[in-house]
């Protein structure tokens, strides 16, 4: 048996005949769990972000911690959306800074963008 490939097609040629293999891609997936998580990680942001500074680091943890990526098929809005949040968080967490209304806007966008996503 010898392998040929042509651009992205591959094919083997045997004493049987010719064998085309398809390119295989990885499609992200999810589910209603991840919507739900979407949407209750929307909600924690848009009502964290008018609460102390304390009070939001201590809404946004367990936000953070449920975001995480769970599968290698997950889709990408799902890491933008968690690493928004985690810099939003590292943000708050240091006393001197002031208020970053730019990371709790990016965090609540891309937020959104993943639920949009699952639509």
């Amino acid at each position: 048996m010898t392998e040929y490939r042509i651009g992205k097609d591959q094919f083997n040629v045997t004493d049987e005949g010719i064998i085309f293999l398809r390119e295989v891609t990885l499609v992200s997936t999810w589910t209603e769990d991840d919507k739900q998580i979407a949407t209750r990680a929307l909600k924690t942001l848009e009502e964290a972000s008018v609460a102390s500074r304390g009070a939001a680091i201590y809404y946004l943890e367990p936000v953070r911690r449920e975001m995480g990526i769970k599968r290698p098929d997950d889709i990408s809005e799902r890491s933008d959306a968690w690493l928004a949040v985690c810099r939003l968080c590292e943000a708050l967490t240091k006393p001197d800074s002031e208020e970053p209304v730019s990371k709790w806007r990016d965090a609540i966008n891309k937020t959104q963008a993943w639920l949009d996503a699952m639509r």
